[in-house]
């Protein structure tokens, strides 16, 4: 059948087990019972974690059985994400930036700052730390929900999602504290860009498409419209796209071999499509001249490929394992390289505050009384 708007809104999963859906809020993990039948919730949100605010929202998976046994695990218990520098050996780059509940780092064009968005109580927003000195300034403010920034190729302009009061918009904004443009808005859920064409002229982006799977797409600066691509692909999901430096090919993240794996195929298409990791792997970012592409790998590794364009087509070459790292749950986009590919950016949580997995048995009688 087509699609229903439960009026559910999470950035995370949603499951069904034992005739409620569990899905998590800003602060909560909660169940709503659910008709399956008549396709419609028929009681009010009860929660079964309570996390306090959000800055220890959950943002790691949870599941739940049949048999009343619920998982889940929560954020750092000192409520901190590290975003950490790495030189292309694995050397951590001191003096970087300062911990907090940090998500989503990305590097300008010229490697001279990072932004990234800061999760503090209730406000989430966009911050831009400046390498060369060593300086933190706020580039949002106010009630909206600002997350996942993006540099524009000339470095002026950041392109970042918005949630504000149940809409859902992509904005530009100049890095100088100017203009504010709003490029897309949607009432559905999060718009995520997660490329920027080198011409300027396209974001690339992650959604939920029609079928609520996790999809990748286009949208114009032009015409302000939002493209699907590899449409069609509704029993897959695929994600963390990123656009080629000549606008040829695009490497993305798809599940669709029974776990997640990065592709590379061409753009927009048709042409050649060949699968780069093995084994796992997420968030693939290109070199500046294309020359070499970047991922982390289920073993959570930073692995470099080369890429050579044989005759027009593409070939990778022989993985490269750089270092290991400690990733935040690849949800958004944990991990980024400069243009040269000496410099690295990761979203880590620390050894000492990741937290345990923590259970809950019979969670349905949590719900029914």
């Amino acid at each position: 059948g087509h699609p229903m708007d439960l009026g559910i809104r999470s950035s995370y999963a949603v499951l069904y087990a034992s005739g409620y859906l569990i899905y998590s809020t800003t602060a909560r993990i909660v169940a709503q019972r659910f008709d399956s039948r008549n396709l419609r919730l028929v009681s009010d949100p009860v929660t079964l974690v309570d996390f306090g605010n959000t800055s220890s929202a959950p943002v790691l998976p949870f599941t739940a059985s049949q048999n009343g046994v619920f998982v889940y695990r929560r954020a750092p218990q000192s409520g901190t994400r590290d975003v950490r520098l790495f030189s292309r050996d694995g050397k951590i780059i001191p003096g970087s930036i300062p911990i907090g509940f940090n998500n989503n780092p990305v590097i300008s064009p010229d490697a001279s700052r990072v932004a990234y968005d800061v999760t503090s109580g209730v406000t989430r927003d966009v911050w831009i730390y400046d390498l060369k000195r060593k300086s933190n300034s706020r580039l949002t403010m106010g009630q909206a929900l600002f997350s996942d920034p993006m540099w524009s190729p000339d470095g002026k302009r950041l392109a970042m999602s918005v949630e504000d009061q149940s809409k859902f918009r992509v904005v530009i904004m100049e890095v100088d504290g100017g203009r504010t443009d709003t490029i897309y808005e949607t009432t559905s859920n999060w718009v995520w860009v997660r490329s920027w064409s080198a011409d300027g002229k396209m974001l690339f982006v992650d959604y939920y498409n029609a079928a609520g799977k996790r999809s990748i797409g286009v949208l114009s600066l032009e015409d302000r419209k939002l493209t699907e691509i590899n449409s069609g692909a509704e029993t897959v999901s695929q994600r963390s796209i990123n656009i080629s430096p000549d606008g040829r090919w695009i490497a993305y993240v798809s599940d669709e071999s029974g776990q997640e794996e990065v592709y590379i195929q061409a753009y927009p298409g048709p042409g050649k499509r060949v699968q780069v990791s093995y084994g796992g792997g997420f968030m693939p970012r290109w070199r500046g001249d294309g020359r070499e592409l970047y991922y982390i790998s289920g073993e959570s590794i930073v692995t470099a490929v080369p890429v050579q364009y044989p005759g027009g087509s593409i070939e990778v070459g022989s993985r490269q394992e750089l270092f290991k790292v400690n990733p935040l749950y690849p949800a958004g986009n944990p991990f980024d390289v400069s243009h040269d590919g000496k410099l690295f950016v990761v979203n880590t949580v620390g050894e000492s505050t990741a937290s345990p997995v923590r259970m809950i048995m019979n969670w349905s009688s949590l719900v029914e009384h």
